[in-house]
């Protein structure tokens, strides 16, 4: 089992995980002597052995669980192992145990490392310096911290590194230029190396769509962008299709703007809210030309007031598209009808004509844009405007024929004939 040493002769060194014991045969048993220094003595039944005969015992040391930077050296020879707990692992056909004695002894001298941490919150980052997951060697450290390293130790320095920073630089004498670099370590070295790190400022980029189907004329340019928040690179700038990117601080911000009358406004989900640092964000603002209204009235004024009714037709898609108006006081039918909510644009409204009566017709609009002729109004509709048309209709009296004393026959047109020639009869008689 394991290396054999012939009892016969005497060893002068020791070999490693091999613990050689001379045996000597007396008369009453078999002793067995550890062959070292050590101290130990190992009892081990063997029965009867012939005079002369040899007999050759190896004993398998391992010692666990040494501290980092020890090796350990025991009396039995220099030994490999993790611990100077002192365990013994001996080979159990053997039937002895054996407690060695080691020794701790310091690894080769060498030099140590300190890494540290600089961290450059400019732009509204707020991360500490024990935030990047630095590591020495493999090691994870926090800033300030030194390892020792033997003689000759190749030393990668790195970071795992953090959302929203960027690697600046690695400085420090013998340190390397990037992360994952490595230092070589001497007899005696103190090496610091600093890691710095910046925060990256965030962006918003502002996209302006403008709809146009309902008649608006507006482009993106005629909107202004307004962009509140912590250091922001341009707060107003005119709109643009294919945006416009600013740069802010982390924190809180909003966007809003100002522009032309009539369009309906609609903001994405990044226009307002927070942002961090390295976030580039995009939000767009829509807007959408709305329907232009205005509203169309039409009156039905008749001299004298009565029940006589008068249609009406139109064109331009109103709605009713025909309607009765007359002007008196039993309510069956309005005297004017009102439609609002109409889009800008052309349209016409007209009177049928009726037996015995005149029509006039006036309109009021304020862009003056409409225009009459006879019984027909042509409206051109401006947006938000009312255009009101007043048809005036007269009923027409035939002609009354009036006997006069004098054998004179007067033919009226009209009441206010009439009228006239009483008047000029009165003031003849009296003049008689």
């Amino acid at each position: 089992m394991g290396n054999e040493t012939d009892m016969r002769r005497q060893p002068t060194s020791c070999r490693s995980f091999h613990w050689p014991v001379i045996v000597t045969a007396l008369a009453f048993g078999l002793f067995a002597r550890v062959g070292w220094t050590s101290g130990e003595t190992v009892n081990l039944g063997l029965g009867n052995l012939d005079p002369g005969q040899t007999v050759t015992i190896t004993f398998d040391v391992t010692v666990d669980s040494r501290p980092p930077d020890f090796t350990q050296v025991c009396n039995q020879g220099v030994v490999s192992a993790t611990n100077h707990s002192n365990q013994l692992t001996d080979d159990p056909a053997a039937g002895g145990t054996v407690d060695p004695t080691c020794t701790a002894v310091p690894a080769p001298p060498g030099g140590k490392v300190t890494l540290l941490k600089s961290v450059v919150n400019n732009n509204g980052g707020t991360a500490s310096v024990n935030d990047f997951g630095m590591t020495l060697g493999g090691t994870t450290v926090n800033s300030g911290a030194a390892l020792n390293f033997a003689a000759g130790s190749v030393v990668a320095i790195d970071e795992a590194g953090l959302t929203g920073y960027s690697f600046v630089s690695i400085t420090g004498t013998g340190c390397p230029a990037a992360l994952g670099g490595t230092v070589t370590v001497n007899v005696g070295d103190d090496i610091v190396c600093t890691i710095t790190n910046d925060d990256i400022q965030p962006t918003l980029k502002v996209i302006k769509t403008v709809v146009n189907n309902d008649g608006g004329t507006a482009v993106a340019a005629d909107f202004t962008m307004d962009v509140s928040g912590t250091n922001v690179s341009s707060t107003g700038f005119p709109g643009d299709t294919a945006g416009t990117t600013v740069t802010l601080d982390a924190g809180s911000y909003s966007v809003t703007e100002s522009g032309p009358s009539g369009y309906m406004s609609t903001l994405s989900t990044d226009c307002a809210g927070t942002i961090g640092v390295g976030e580039n964000l995009v939000c767009t603002v829509t807007n959408d030309d709305e329907p232009v209204t205005g509203s169309i009235v039409i009156v039905e004024d008749t001299f004298p007031d009565g029940p006589q009714d008068f249609s009406f037709s139109t064109t331009g898609g109103l709605v009713p598209a025909g309607f009765d108006l007359d002007d008196d006081a039993d309510g069956t039918l309005l005297n004017s009808r009102s439609y609002t909510n109409v889009a800008a644009g052309f349209y016409s409204v007209t009177q049928a004509s009726v037996v015995d009566y005149t029509t006039a017709l006036n309109c009021v609009d304020s862009s003056g844009g409409t225009m009459t002729a006879g019984a027909v109004a042509s409206i051109n509709l401006a947006p938000g405007e009312t255009v009101t048309c007043t048809f005036s209709n007269s009923r027409a009296v035939p002609p009354i024929a009036v006997l006069e004393p004098d054998s004179f026959i007067y033919l009226f047109s009209s009441l206010a004939s009439i009228l006239l020639v009483a008047v000029m009869r009165g003031r003849k008689r009296r003049r008689d």
